[in-house]
């Protein structure tokens, strides 16, 4: 069967898997613009709400989305984690690399572009736990964690459904080949 990845650039950013009902109220690396609008904005949402993009990066004390997700990466020493926002839980998955990819018939995260993994490759693959997620609605987002959910929405950006049947997952991680060019997480039904 042919399997077929859509690679989006995140420009390094970490991918963000995340509730559909709950994608609106992630904020990335954007806050709203204080009694400004128009040429002071970076965008409008259709309800007249205005943001802006701080780009401090101040993660010792974080002012966005974006930042207090880095300073829970940075705090774990981890690339994978989960976060709660919106009462709903989503994966953050961060390595430096640009390019993501999600493969839904193998429920699986690549990182970094190039080929699908073949079956042998995943099959001698060494796969190390990292956290579990909770599922509890069946349509997901994968999303750049750069970004404003709402804003993705609204203009198409690089995003990508993903479908999961609710219920406790696994992730797994694993890299392979020469200096570990592949990176994958896959999520493993409980």
């Amino acid at each position: 069967m042919n399997e077929i990845a859509v690679w989006m650039d995140y420009s390094g950013a970490p991918a963000l898997i995340v509730p559909r009902s709950t994608i609106d109220q992630w904020s990335g690396i954007f806050l709203t613009t204080p009694q400004r609008t128009g040429d002071n904005s970076d965008f409008e949402l259709p309800d007249g709400r205005a943001f802006y993009i701080h780009d401090d990066f101040d993660f010792a004390r974080p002012q966005t989305d974006y930042d207090h997700l880095c300073a829970s990466l940075g705090a774990a020493g981890a690339t994978v984690v989960v976060l709660v926002f919106g009462g709903r839980s989503a994966l953050a998955v961060s390595d430096g690399y640009d390019n993501v990819a999600w493969v839904p018939r193998r429920q699986l995260l690549l990182t970094g572009g190039g080929a699908l993994p073949t079956a042998d490759m995943l099959a001698v693959a060494a796969w190390t736990p990292q956290v579990e997620l909770d599922v509890v609605e069946p349509e997901l987002v994968l999303m750049n964690a750069a970004s404003h959910g709402a804003h993705e929405l609204l203009d198409g950006h690089e995003h990508e459904p993903i479908a999961l049947e609710p219920g406790r997952y696994r992730i797994d991680r694993a890299m392979l080949g020469s200096q570990n060019a592949y990176r994958w997480v896959r999520l493993r039904g409980l």
